[in-house]
């Protein structure tokens, strides 16, 4: 992602998707959704001998953006219970596993049980606030809206973490 995105903005994205997982897993709890879900954050491995060191570099790059990141050399990848073939890696602290089936059932439970209305198979092809211009994830053509910027997109990260907060505080 850094080196995509570069430092402040690829930080800026994992911090995001950090929040992400957060507020997920909030929402599991919350809401008393029953899928099995397990802490354990998720490991970046590698198999050659080549891959330690990259590896080291971003588990090292990543601890100094404030990322929960280690690296877990061949003790600690079979402390975690990992095969052979997945010599070393690095543990990125957030995240784990669920049962996605179960997940969806326990969504879907929650929604009803919410009240709202749910409408299935209805795309969403592109926003429109009364006098603005059509906004998408990307142009298009067809719809006549123009793509979301970056500030955009973290605008309504924002305000989408804001509106989920007020729904809860409210009882949903």
């Amino acid at each position: 992602v850094i080196r995509q995105a570069g430092r402040e903005r690829g930080a800026r994205l994992i911090r995001f998707a950090e929040r992400a997982v957060e507020f997920w897993e909030e929402t599991i709890a919350s809401r008393g959704i029953e899928c099995e879900y397990l802490r354990s954050g998720n490991v970046v491995a590698g198999v050659h001998p080549r891959h330690r060191e990259p590896l080291r570099k971003s588990a090292a790059l990543a601890r100094e953006l404030g990322v929960k990141a280690s690296f877990l050399d061949e003790a600690a990848m079979r402390e975690r219970g990992l095969p052979p073939a997945f010599r070393f890696g690095v543990l990125e602290g957030c995240g784990g596993h669920m049962h996605p089936g179960k997940y969806a059932l326990g969504l879907r439970s929650a929604l009803l049980g919410s009240g709202a209305r749910v409408f299935e198979q209805t795309p969403v092809k592109a926003l429109q606030l009364s006098g603005e211009p059509r906004i998408a994830p990307w142009d298009d053509a067809e719809t006549g809206a123009r793509a979301l910027g970056t500030a955009e997109v973290e605008q309504l990260a924002r305000d989408f973490i804001a509106a989920a907060r007020r729904a809860e505080q409210a009882g949903f």
